[in-house]
C-alpha cells in the first residue's frame, strides 16, 4: 500500500513539473527581472519548451492561470499576457510537425520568432494602451538577452524533462 501510494505521488508530481518550472521562472521574471533595465523572459522560454515537447502536459487552463498571474503581478489588464500565452502555445503546438527531430538551430530561430512576437504584442500594449514611451534599445537588448537564454534554459528544461520520462 505504501510503496503504491509512493508511486502514485511521485507520477502525480513529475506531471506538475513543467508546470511549476514555468511558474517559478514567470515569478523570477516578474520580481527579479522587473524594471526598466533589459531582462530576459525566462519563462517564456520553458513555456514553448513544455508545449513543444511535452504538450500533454501543458493544459490551456494552466497557460491562462499563468497568464492572469503574470498579468495581476505586472499590473496590465488581465487578459494581456493571457492572450498572448495561448497565441504562444497555439503556434508552438501548430509548428511542432517542423520542430521534430530538427538540429537546435532550426529550433533556437522558431523559437526566436516566436519571442519576437510575444515582445511585438507586449510591447505594442505598453506604446498604445499605456502610452508609455517604446525605448527601441531596452526591447532590443530584451530581446537578445531571451534569445540568448534560450540554449540554457532548453538545457535545464531538457533535464527536467528527462526526470519526467523516468517517472511517467
Amino acid at each position: 500500500m505504501t510503496i503504491n501510494y509512493f508511486n502514485t505521488l511521485m507520477v502525480s508530481s513529475a506531471r506538475l513539473l513543467p508546470f511549476i518550472s514555468i511558474s517559478l521562472l514567470l515569478l523570477a521574471d516578474c520580481f527579479l527581472f522587473s524594471g526598466s533595465y533589459p531582462a530576459p523572459c525566462l519563462g517564456l522560454i520553458a513555456m514553448i519548451y513544455w508545449t513543444l515537447y511535452r504538450p500533454d502536459l501543458i493544459q490551456i487552463y494552466l497557460i491562462i492561470s499563468l497568464g492572469i498571474m503574470v498579468d495581476v503581478i505586472q499590473g496590465y489588464s488581465v487578459w494581456v499576457h493571457t492572450f498572448t500565452f495561448l497565441l504562444i502555445n497555439f503556434l508552438s503546438t501548430s509548428q511542432f510537425t517542423f520542430f521534430y527531430r530538427k538540429p537546435f538551430y532550426f529550433i533556437w530561430v522558431g523559437v526566436a520568432m516566436i519571442v519576437l512576437i510575444y515582445y511585438s504584442i507586449i510591447s505594442s500594449y505598453r506604446g498604445l494602451l499605456l502610452h508609455s514611451n517604446l525605448d527601441l534599445f531596452s526591447l532590443m537588448a530584451s530581446f537578445l538577452l531571451t534569445v540568448f537564454c534560450i540554449p540554457i534554459v532548453f538545457r535545464a528544461m531538457l533535464y527536467c524533462h528527462r526526470q519526467i520520462h523516468e517517472r511517467v
